[in-house]
């Protein structure tokens, strides 16, 4: 599962937990799900395998790269979903094999998502990075309370702006 809060003029953070699962099975909850890619923070979701993201520097890399990989390997629409946060354009953003979505403020996806989103709309708007950091972490528990596929470390990354 993944969690974004955009502040404005400010930058983003970006969580995830660890929970690594294949159907009912967990394999680990220490799984890093996020990751900088040079002016992107980007999450992974139903991605298994990050090696090929080596040497993206961009939001538009990663997303290039993804698709390339996931034709290549013959995984379908919808098997999987990048999300983060783009520094060139401060936007959050969510895409797949076929389309991006500028996806607002405040967003959450995988398994646990409509939780963590649900605690973020109950939140008032953060103001700054710390804030909006406590609110990530705060919806990825509650996520993790409700879920049984959440689970293990969290994970989070800020971007200030520049």
């Amino acid at each position: 599962m993944c969690v974004g809060v955009l502040v404005p003029g400010k930058g983003a953070v970006i969580g995830t937990d660890g929970r690594l699962s294949e159907g009912d099975r967990i394999i680990t909850d220490s799984f890093s799900k996020v990751r900088r890619f040079g002016d992107a923070i980007v999450s992974f979701c139903g991605v298994p395998a990050l090696d090929w993201a080596k040497g993206a520097k961009s939001w538009a890399g990663v997303v290039l790269k993804a698709r390339n990989h996931h034709a290549d390997i013959g995984l379908e629409h919808g098997v999987w979903e990048l999300f983060g946060y783009d520094e060139k354009t401060q936007r959050l953003l969510a895409t797949d094999t076929l389309n991006e979505v500028d996806v607002g403020n405040r967003y959450a996806t995988g398994s646990g998502g409509m939780f963590a989103l649900g605690a973020l709309e109950v939140l008032p708007v953060p103001e700054s990075l710390d804030e909006a950091a406590k609110h990530v972490r705060a919806a990825i528990r509650v996520a993790i309370a409700r879920s049984m596929s959440c689970g293990g470390q969290i994970r989070i990354l800020r971007s200030d702006r520049k």
